[in-house]
């Protein structure tokens, strides 16, 4: 992983706590062949958000986190609702869940796919990026049950009902019983299993 910082600004500790977790995330949970062989990290004030970019080829997979701070008052400040390490979690997975939902979308009638009003106004409001988001948010809230303390969860699970996503719990449960072995994400075997959870019993 490389990780790019704009030459103004020193995040060195940021970027130390970024390198562990993207280990920890990379070696422990998920297994290798779903990611990118080139994953480079952007630290800028220039852009606002947080969000992720995939370029493919014949030969590789590009990827890029675009991370934006918050406020400045004498240094760069991250003051996001969720710690920074969550927010690189779930910017991680966008690389693999969005090109998995691509693959199998069109397998699925989402014509009539129910976005609750509370996600809409967060600004989800396309069938398919709320499908990604709910397996990602559910995916960040059972990393957090995974590594973190008790008392992490339930803050990181307040802040996706805050955003209107009040069926992660459920759907994290669902992932563990039928998506995992040996605490290894096994999305390409269950991922049509996944969708149709969502698709059918979240999205309702």
């Amino acid at each position: 992983m490389e990780i790019l910082v704009d030459q103004r600004i020193e995040l060195l500790a940021v970027i130390q706590t970024l390198s562990g977790y993207w280990d920890n995330f990379a070696q422990k949970y998920m297994k290798k062949s779903h990611f990118a062989s080139n994953y480079k990290i952007i630290i800028s004030p220039l852009i606002m958000g947080c969000y992720s970019i995939s370029m493919n080829n014949d030969l590789e997979k590009k990827c890029y986190q675009i991370m934006c701070p918050t406020e400045y008052n004498n240094k760069y400040i991250f003051n996001y609702p969720e710690p920074i390490i969550h927010i690189l979690w779930h910017e991680i997975s966008h690389t693999i869940i969005n090109d998995l939902t691509e693959k199998y979308i069109n397998e699925f009638d989402i014509k009539n796919v129910k976005i609750p009003e509370n996600i809409k106004n967060t600004g989800y409001s396309i069938a398919e990026v709320v499908i990604n988001e709910y397996i990602i948010r559910a995916i960040v809230y059972m990393l957090v049950e995974l590594n973190e303390c008790e008392n992490s969860a339930a803050l990181q699970l307040e802040v996706e009902k805050n955003f209107g996503f009040t069926e992660v719990k459920n759907l994290k449960n669902y992932i563990i019983e039928n998506c995992e072995k040996n605490n290894k994400l096994l999305l390409d075997e269950n991922y049509r299993k996944l969708m149709k959870f969502v698709i059918n019993k979240i999205l309702k």
